[in-house]
């Protein structure tokens, strides 16, 4: 255990850019431009001062804001996993680096279970933090709007909203996690196999192989396999994150919190059962398991590039 995690402290001091300076920046991008476009476009906005904001329009506004900035990041996010997932197993053949490691009494399991827990566990939690930080930000931005149009200054911040909002979130990117991990294992078995492009050699296999059972077999299971992976890329927005948001019971104070939390609860424990009873996903996830072991021999066998 001790060894597991100095391997993930080396991964995170490694791949700083990637879990920690992509989501900062994308956060400060956005709360650049929504600053730009309040300065340029504030005057312009169709924005009657009379109207009452009803606490119904205030959770909806609430609850828009908080998923439209987690949607921004959750895209930015699979980009940054699919991007570590296929440089981890291959930069460090590339550089040379997996000589020094490999001298170390370091199992290669440990080394290639380090890879796969930052890309499905750290770096998801580290771009939820910063996306939390980000929501508070837009949040205050929006209120400062609502008090330029004499609307109450307060409305947007509702706890039981905005607490339930970021657990569902969270809840989302690990039904997302566990969604993904057979692409994830595909590509790290890449990057360990690759000799120059882990990106290309990842793409173009499927396609050749789905092309090739298109045209010489009569069925078509590698090509359902591989379109059912490519729907779970999209299983953050299919769970429908604002729908049991929006139905959370109607009340104020600390109570609030407490009774969303349990429809929350209730509503992710459903989800997670829908996947977790598909006997897809867990075809799916034995082929992956498969992936990490060979990533795993390759890791010890082939050095170079």
């Amino acid at each position: 255990m001790k060894n597991l995690l100095m391997l993930l402290k080396r991964e995170y001091w490694e791949n700083k850019v990637s879990i920690i300076k992509v989501p900062v920046l994308l956060g400060f991008t956005l709360i650049a431009f929504t600053i730009l476009s309040m300065l340029l476009g504030f005057n312009q906005l169709d924005i009657n001062i009379n109207t009452h904001i009803t606490p119904h329009i205030a959770k909806m506004a609430c609850t828009t804001i908080l998923l439209g900035v987690s949607t921004v990041f959750n895209i930015v996010l699979l980009i940054a996993i699919s991007y570590y997932s296929l440089s981890a197993l291959f930069e460090e053949r590339k550089d040379r680096s997996i000589l020094f490691w490999k001298s170390l009494p370091l199992s290669e399991t440990n080394m290639v279970f380090a890879k796969l827990i930052t890309a499905l566990v750290v770096t998801p939690v580290a771009t939820w933090v910063v996306m939390m930080f980000t929501s508070i930000i837009a949040l205050l931005l929006a209120t400062i709007s609502l008090t330029l149009t004499g609307n109450p200054t307060l409305a947007l911040w509702q706890a039981g909203t905005i607490f339930s909002s970021w657990g569902h979130i969270f809840l989302r990117l690990c039904l997302q996690s566990l969604g993904i991990f057979p692409m994830v294992a595909w590509f790290m078995l890449c990057s360990a196999y690759a000799k120059r492009s882990p990106f290309l050699l990842a793409i173009i296999i499927p396609i050749v192989l789905v092309i090739l059972e298109k045209m010489l077999l009569p069925f078509y299971a590698l090509g359902h396999f591989v379109s059912y992976q490519f729907q779970h890329l999209f299983i953050y927005w299919h769970s429908e994150l604002s729908h049991y948001v929006t139905k959370a019971h109607q009340l104020s104070g600390p109570g609030s919190i407490i009774t969303q939390g349990i429809s929350i609860k209730g509503a992710a424990f459903a989800n997670f059962h829908g996947l977790l009873t598909s006997p897809y996903y867990w075809i799916s996830a034995s082929i992956g398991i498969i992936f990490i072991a060979i990533a795993i021999v390759l890791r010890n066998t082939r050095y170079e590039c």
